[in-house]
């Protein structure tokens, strides 16, 4: 008999909680390794996004300074300040567009760096030091 008391038809032992069968050591199956550090669709949503936010500020400045050399070569000042005033409107646009651009795809680096994929040693570790003229602040982990 088996450690569990039991017998099979032929009289051997069962298989056992413990995975032995007759002399037999059966394995647990491989452990799904930890998915590489460019796989995670949240940072990826974020780079990609900022990468699309800056592509579109800077669209939205060339725009803006198409419209002021058209206003270079207006017929009056009354098409003069329409085309001025639309210039700045696209400028402002396009600073906030490209600060996003910049703010996503560094949200988006930080997480590839911070965001732990299931093992300890993606761990990070985050210090900060103020100081009287400055600060430090420092980022360390695996990739």
């Amino acid at each position: 008999p088996g450690p569990t008391g039991m017998t099979g038809p032929t009289g051997s032992a069962d298989t056992t909680s413990t995975g032995t069968t007759s002399g037999r050591t059966t394995l647990p199956p491989p452990a799904t390794a930890a998915g590489a550090w460019y796989s995670d669709p949240v940072a990826d949503a974020l780079v990609g996004g900022g990468i699309v936010a800056g592509v579109l500020g800077l669209v939205v400045y060339l725009g803006a300074r198409s419209d002021l050399d058209d206003a270079e070569h207006a017929p009056d000042l009354a098409a003069y300040d329409q085309l001025v005033d639309h210039a700045s409107s696209r400028r402002t646009l396009s600073v906030v567009l490209v600060s996003s651009g910049v703010v996503l795809v560094g949200a988006g680096v930080a997480r590839f760096v911070l965001h732990s994929r299931g093992t300890e040693s993606a761990a990070a570790h985050v210090g900060v030091v103020p100081s009287r003229h400055g600060g430090l602040f420092t980022v360390g982990g695996t990739f």
